[in-house]
């Protein structure tokens, strides 16, 4: 999790950062945050993230 957010800070436009925060939050019970982060994804372009979302999310 302090990876992603390290790396979301050097390159915030990166879905990557996004995406893997998400699954660090989703692995952790953060089903919520989890969601904001792979709909940030899906924003930037991150079809995997979108994927995600539609899985959990809805």
């Amino acid at each position: 999790m302090a990876d992603a957010e390290r790396a979301m800070q050097l390159n915030p436009a990166n879905p990557d950062n996004y995406f893997m925060r998400g699954a660090a939050r989703a692995g952790l019970g953060d089903a919520r945050g989890a969601c904001q982060d792979w709909q940030t994804a899906s924003q930037l372009g991150s079809a995997e993230a979108r994927q995600m979302h539609r899985q959990f999310c809805f």
